[in-house]
């Protein structure tokens, strides 16, 4: 934020211009964008992995029934039937 004032803003407690210029505090930070970015993204995918893993793993395993449930009502009312 730019403030611009007639009056001197120093009893104030306002902070003071940096010693360093600004492009020289903000460059290591820019410089480490591109990894923290892949680091980021990484992990999500990671996380998107064992999820879906996790539901593959879930539905398979309601799908693979033993014999006796595998039985439709309609199988159950024939053998009772028979």
């Amino acid at each position: 934020m730019l403030y611009i004032s007639d009056v001197d803003l120093t009893p104030l407690d306002w902070p003071k211009q940096p010693a360093d210029p600004i492009p020289h505090l903000t460059e290591p930070v820019i410089a480490m964008t591109p990894y923290i970015g892949l680091g980021v993204a990484g992990t999500l995918m990671g996380i998107h992995w064992i999820i879906s893993r996790r539901m593959k793993l879930v539905t398979e395993g309601t799908s693979t029934n033993s014999p006796d449930e595998s039985k439709t009502e309609q199988d159950v009312q024939e053998e009772e039937g028979a």
